[in-house]
């Protein structure tokens, strides 16, 4: 979601990253002395009316039958509730609807429920319903309170994938999956992911053959994670390693993560990720991986002034830097950084080729 930019001043910093080398400090402006009004809204305490699990027994007999569940408790979870959490996604899953509620009271005392979250995979996409009162606009989906939209493509099919995260009933935080495959003209959802906790940001970005969705885990947002769908129909898919879902990083409390951004190398080459992050401290994350996304490396930014508005592209047809990210320092000066390919000879001390605007 691109940011109100219009108001800050634009500096570029050149990160030249290792293995694809350090990064190597730009022209900055002078930080502006009157005041800015931030773009970040200040968000009422997350209050936990209920357990998590409540969602499920809200669901009528149709979308109980539709849907096959994972249950995802907190890092330290002991293998009681492990045992616990299985047992319950496998009678939910063969049809034991009453049986898999009735389970989860003797659940929570195994493990802190309100770190748990519920991924639900819909067996048949859930078709949006039509509605005819925005004239020619297009709904996705048939929730509301959304918080974050994200949207790509597949180059190959044209298929579109939009990723929504929403505030959910119960004081949940929720992001769901929408898939179209006749240019947005219809689309279905085919995932459905919640938590009792606040989810600060999440990201999507189409590579080969998947949709990969960047999101933050936990109830202190420390985890960030990611998950990958077919560009095919929508569904949800493992991980080559047979994984559900992919830990990138961590943070060490009290440092937690503020936003991510994932962007791939679709229109080019076709075989990278690249997934950036604010934290709470100011740091500057970059962790970049091929399209099996199971085995990330970190490249150290050396930027720690990172406020908020992070955002990055590929950049197709570069001459030098082939990933763009921006971002918000803390005196409100947007910054621009670009990072370079190590199999180029360019100067890494040369003009960058931007201007800075005003």
């Amino acid at each position: 979601m691109k940011r109100c930019m219009l108001i800050l001043l634009l500096s570029l910093t050149i990160l030249v990253f290792a293995e694809e080398f350090p990064c190597v400090p730009g022209t900055e402006t002078t930080p502006r002395t009157t005041p800015v009004k931030s773009d970040r809204v200040e968000e009422e305490p997350f209050i936990i009316s209920e357990p998590v699990w409540k969602g499920l027994e809200r669901m009528n007999q149709e979308e109980r039958e539709n849907s096959e569940i994972s249950l995802i408790l907190e890092k330290e979870a002991s293998d009681q509730a492990l045992q616990m959490a299985q047992r319950i996604e496998n009678l939910w899953n063969s049809g034991e609807f009453e049986e898999a509620l009735l389970l989860f009271p003797e659940l929570e005392p195994l493990t802190d429920i309100n770190e748990m979250a519920i991924g639900n995979a819909w067996r048949t996409p859930v078709p949006t319903e039509y509605e005819s009162r925005w004239g020619d606009d297009v709904r996705i989906g048939n929730r509301d309170s959304v918080l974050v939209n994200v949207l790509d493509i597949h180059r190959a099919t044209g298929n579109l994938f939009t990723i929504l995260l929403l505030q959910g009933d119960g004081n949940t935080n929720r992001w769901d999956v929408y898939h179209s495959t006749d240019s947005g003209v219809t689309w279905s959802e085919t995932y459905d992911w919640w938590a009792n906790y606040q989810i600060n940001s999440l990201s999507a970005t189409v590579v080969t053959s998947h949709c990969y969705v960047a999101y933050l885990g936990n109830s202190s947002q420390n985890s960030a994670r990611i998950r990958r769908f077919k560009t095919t129909d929508g569904t949800v898919d493992n991980f080559p390693d047979g994984s559900s879902w992919i830990q990138v990083f961590t943070t060490t409390s009290p440092d937690s993560i503020q936003e991510v951004a994932i962007t791939s190398n679709q229109d080019f080459w076709n075989n990278r990720l690249y997934y950036l992050a604010i934290t709470n401290q100011g740091s500057l994350i970059y962790y970049w991986d091929t399209q099996d996304a199971i085995s990330w490396d970190e490249v150290l930014t050396g930027i720690g002034n990172a406020d908020r508005g992070l955002d990055a592209s590929c950049n197709e047809g570069f001459a030098e830097y082939f990933l763009l990210a921006s971002y918000i320092d803390t005196d409100n000066v947007l910054h621009m950084v670009g990072r370079k390919s190590a199999k180029l000879k360019a100067s890494e001390s040369g003009a960058s080729g931007f201007a800075d605007k005003h």
